[in-house]
């Protein structure tokens, strides 16, 4: 996530003050080094479970702190349309739209599915 703007505050301590470093959904864990980091464990990772643990995480610093955290990366579909991110949204709503997710870093990289599965995070 991204450190919000105008403010000296870091996604990644409020989440590690709220003790979700370890927190899991399915294959994906909150890094228990850096807590503003979502890694996979094993070969059953799926994006879903990344992107459920990433939307528990935005809609617990707005419940508790009232902070909307935008996401560092950008979501898009296997097909090529991007997710909207800008709103809090059920991660069945982003991942279940039609096609499998595949999530791309924002500085240009490109990630790869293979059509009709499920990629890894």
């Amino acid at each position: 996530f991204k450190n919000p703007p105008g403010s000296n505050l870091s996604t990644g301590k409020m989440i590690d003050e709220m003790g979700m470093k370890g927190e899991k959904r399915g294959g994906a864990v909150v890094s228990p080094v850096h807590a503003n980091f979502i890694v996979t464990e094993g070969e059953g990772a799926r994006a879903a479970d990344a992107l459920a643990l990433a939307e528990e995480i935005r809609e617990r610093i707005r419940r508790e702190r009232g902070i909307e955290l935008e996401y560092e990366v950008e979501l898009w579909r296997a097909g090529g349309e991007a997710v909207e991110t800008g709103r809090a949204q059920s991660s069945n709503e982003a991942v279940n739209a039609g096609q499998p997710e595949r999530v791309e870093p924002s500085r240009g990289e490109t990630g790869s599915a293979k059509e009709g599965s499920e990629p890894p995070c």
